[in-house]
């Protein structure tokens, strides 16, 4: 739950400031949580989706954005970790 809190944070820091950079703020959550399955192996990854590459994770997704930076309340990684 910390994991989703401090994301809720940085993501919504990162729509109102250039002070949150993915690689040094972002990237070390999602490592630890997501790589796993969304990270830079191809043999475990899953959806095509990489967590571990700013553009992938902030990529439009048939109108649907992993890390949304406009509305980050829409990010899907929020809905993935709260729902």
């Amino acid at each position: 739950m910390r994991c989703v809190l401090l994301l809720s944070l940085l993501l919504t820091a990162s729509a109102n400031s250039d002070d949150v950079s993915f690689v040094r703020d972002v990237r070390p959550i999602l490592s630890d949580r997501c790589f796993h399955c969304h990270g830079p192996d191809a043999a475990t990854r899953e959806a095509d989706l990489r967590l571990d590459n700013e553009a992938s994770a902030k990529a439009d997704r048939d109108g649907q954005f992993v890390i949304n930076t406009e509305h980050p309340e829409d990010s899907e990684l929020l809905n993935h970790f709260v729902v």
